[in-house]
């Protein structure tokens, strides 16, 4: 089973962002998860549960 690092989870969701042009905010918009839970997910500052991530 592949272990899950946060530092990768930041990193990924940061550069599928920007390589989609899109901005937090529009991001947030398109998913539905609140801007500054993205803003701290892509710190660093927030981890997500399994749940979360699923969704």
């Amino acid at each position: 089973m592949k272990k899950l690092s946060l530092k990768l989870l930041t990193d990924t969701a940061k550069s599928r962002r920007k390589a989609l042009s899109l901005t937090q905010t529009e991001l947030s918009k398109r998913t539905g998860i609140n801007r500054t839970l993205l803003s701290r997910l892509e710190a660093g500052d927030f981890t997500p549960s399994v749940d979360q991530l699923i969704a």
